[in-house]
């Protein structure tokens, strides 16, 4: 379903334009190179996901059904939209290491079974590589967005801005991996606009990870994430956040939403974006000190 501005706080995949093709399933090089010359991507006959993950996409569909529910029920449409407002002092992270409901709810936070996080290895802002086993001893952030900023980036962007922040300011020690979604855009560029546009790129332990079509394709079946296409080469996908402790296991998930405009502009209200930054913040957090 898809919002504009004035209208609900809503999954930002709920898409309700034309149908298109999954691309997050394994496909040969050659099948996709052939899928994205003619403008869409055939589906194979089937595809096995980690079990631990595919438990993970069910918690994440149900995520996504309670907050289309939970906010069309809202008898105050928000307004005041912002994609480039920013708080004027760096707050102070709340709560510690306990998350209220409220900050779960935000979030539609769900702890997983805490199997180990699927490994993968693609090039990061720097042109090095970049491996998520290579990580540990650190907690992880790692989601999804394109690297032209063209998807739910606008919002996701500042959310994660936001939350390196918060918890630089705290001394804490979180890594924050975005890879990239953009099947037309797969390669690694000093200053990806998905960092720069909201600082990021300046921010310390921020990647953004790219690589070729086959190595991306991989890391979105292990993680659930499906990449659409539709004839006119338009790229959709699913949102979610996923949150991996030092030792490397998957402990929690997140959907992150916005309101995509008629013209597939995502925006959300300035302090929803902060409160969001704030749950990411605590959630990374709460891992850390555990």
């Amino acid at each position: 379903m898809t919002n504009t501005p004035g209208e609900f706080d809503t999954p930002a995949d709920q898409s309700s334009g034309p149908k298109s093709d999954l691309l997050g399933s394994d496909l040969s090089e050659a099948e996709r190179t052939a899928a994205f010359q003619a403008g869409h991507a055939p589906v194979p006959p089937r595809f096995i996901l980690l079990v631990s993950v595919a438990i993970v996409v069910v918690v994440a569909i149900g995520t996504l059904i309670e907050h289309f529910f939970g906010n069309t029920g809202a008898s105050n449409p928000p307004t005041g939209y912002s994609v480039t407002t920013s708080p004027s002092t760096t707050p102070t992270l709340p709560g510690g290491p306990q998350l209220s409901a409220s900050v779960k709810d935000l979030l539609g936070l769900h702890q997983i079974a805490t199997a180990p996080a699927p490994n993968f290895t693609l090039t990061d802002q720097s042109k090095q590589p970049w491996s998520l086993d290579a990580q540990r001893g650190s907690v992880v952030v790692l989601t999804f967005f394109d690297a032209r900023c063209q998807d739910i980036c606008p919002v996701l962007g500042q959310e994660l801005a936001q939350a390196r922040t918060l918890l630089t300011a705290q001394g804490a020690h979180v890594t924050f991996a975005v890879v990239n979604t953009n099947p037309h855009a797969t390669t690694p560029t000093n200053d990806p606009t998905a960092l720069s546009r909201f600082g990021l790129s300046t921010m310390p332990n921020v990647y953004f990870l790219n690589g070729p079509l086959s190595a991306l394709n991989h890391v979105w079946v292990n993680y659930g994430v499906q990449i659409r296409v539709d004839a006119k080469g338009h790229v959709a996908h699913n949102e979610v956040i996923y949150f991996i402790t030092p030792e490397g296991k998957l402990s929690e998930l997140a959907i992150p939403f916005g309101n995509e405009s008629s013209s597939g502009v995502f925006t959300l209200r300035a302090k929803k974006i902060h409160d969001y930054a704030v749950g990411v913040a605590q959630t990374a957090s709460s891992l850390e000190h555990s």
